[in-house]
Formats: C-alpha cells, structure tokens, sequence
C-alpha cells in the first residue's frame, strides 16, 4: 500500500511512533481527505472508539475497493469457554488492574470490550458503512478476532459531509487536511520508516538466532556427555532412552532452527 492510516488512540501512537513526526486526529474526524487511503489499520483500539461514528469515518478516508484491518479484544461468544471468558473479562482483569497505579483503567478496559461485542454487532455496523467483509480469524478461543474488510466500489452515506466528516475537520484545522500518502513533505505526513522497520526486525531475528544457537551448543554439550559416560551414568533403562530421545530431538530442532534463522537473517525482511 503507498496511502495507509493507522487509527489508534494518539498517547499509543505517540509512544509507538517517538522521535518521528505524526499528525493526529480523533478517529471520528480523520483529518484526511475523502478517498485518499489504501488501507487502515486499528488494534486493540476501537473498543475505545464511537463505533456508529469510526466506521462511517474509515469508509470515507478509503478509496473504493480499499482495505480495512482490524484486530481487536472481543466479548465472549456463545460457546463452551464462553463462562470462563467471561469471568476473566469481568474478575480477572479488574483484579490485576489493583496491581496498577491506575485500577480503572482495567475496569474501563473490561467494560469496553463488552461494549464492543463479541463481532456480529461490529460486522453489522461494518455492512451499514458499505464494507464486504472478506476474512476472519479468532485467536486465543476467540478472546482476539480479526477483521478484514473491502470498501465498497459505490459511494456511501459515509462520503456525505456531516458531523465528524473531513469536511468539518478541513473548515476547524485549514491546512492540515493531506493526502494519506506518507511520504509527503508537507510537514504533517507520517514517515514510512522502512529503515527503522527493517533494522528492529533483523535484530528480534539476531536475538532469536543468538538465543537459537546456545540452545543447540547446549545439547551438543549433553550429547558428548552422553557418549563419553556411556554406563557410568547413574541411570535407569527407561531413563538412558528418554534422556538420548530428550538430547538428539533438542539437537535437531534447534540446530534446525538455527538454519532457518540464519538464511532469514541473512535474506531481506519478508515481514510486512
């Protein structure tokens, strides 16, 4: 994509994006113009958000046929783990929240996700904006869902100038309504940041491969031992056996994995 957004609320961006330029905005008013995203990305970020004002928002930023993700915590959904969700969302998460210099900011964070639902009622609101919903996963037996959707070819309600539109944005804030392209120098684009992007991942990759690496000189150190004692080992039958499956196994798996992460590091960034 060359014209992203990313909504998120603006300390999360701050943080995620420090010592680069950023432009915020609410999320119900997204100073960009009608039409001028590829895609939009939110995490974990619109059980915070008025849902009947963001989705209608994100439709107009993204041209026709645009894309947006989203990954975020759900309610429980009808099924067995359903009570046990439930009494996480509603006992645990407080709870750890009193760990916390600020405990309501759980309690807030619980009562959010409920509010959120468990994805039908976001999908409805989804077709009502004029998106085809096109894939979803859950993850974690559906504590985190995923959402993938297409901006509908035709124009929508969510075009139409109204509260919360660019339009109102534009006339507020002249001059700082852009196109959503980031690698504008008009002073208000968000930098790509491939670089920054590209170095983070090979060192996660280096810290991974490092860690890869001892692990496989660690069983090769157990495999020597094994040969060298043979039966001097103070160990059962049943024992030897586990302990040459336990050593061999680990040495092929990590010494595999160390292959693998060799040839990544080496190669170029594949992640997007």
């Amino acid at each position: 994509f060359d014209r992203v957004v990313a909504v998120e609320p603006e300390d999360a961006m701050r943080r995620r994006l420090s010592g680069a330029e950023a432009l915020a905005g609410a999320a119900e008013a997204i100073p960009v113009v009608d039409g001028s995203a590829d895609a939009v990305f939110a995490a974990e970020a619109f059980h915070k958000f008025d849902g009947e004002r963001t989705v209608p928002e994100i439709a107009r930023v993204l041209r026709p046929g645009g894309t947006l993700v989203v990954l975020e915590a759900a309610a429980p959904a009808p099924g067995p783990f359903a009570p046990f969700h439930r009494f996480y969302l509603r006992r645990i998460v407080p709870l750890a929240g009193r760990l916390s210099p600020d405990p309501s900011a759980y309690a807030y964070l619980s009562r959010s996700i409920f509010e959120f639902g468990s994805g039908p009622e976001f999908e409805a609101a989804l077709a009502a904006a004029g998106f085809l919903t096109t894939g979803r996963r859950q993850f974690m037996l559906g504590a985190t869902r995923l959402w993938i959707a297409e901006r509908a070819g035709q124009e929508s309600a969510a075009g139409s100038t109204g509260p919360g539109t660019g339009q109102d944005f534009a006339a507020a804030a002249p001059g700082r309504m852009q196109n959503a392209r980031a690698h504008g120098a008009n002073g208000v684009n968000l930098p790509r940041g491939a670089d920054r992007l590209t170095g983070e991942w090979r060192a996660w990759t280096g810290v991974q491969l490092a860690l890869s690496v001892a692990l496989t000189a660690a069983f090769v150190q157990a495999l020597l031992v094994l040969l060298n004692s043979r039966d001097d080992l103070p160990l059962n039958g049943w024992q030897r056996n586990g302990a040459w499956l336990l050593v061999v196994g680990g040495l092929l798996v990590f010494g595999l994995r160390s292959v693998q992460l060799v040839l990544r590091f080496l190669g170029a960034r594949t992640r997007p």
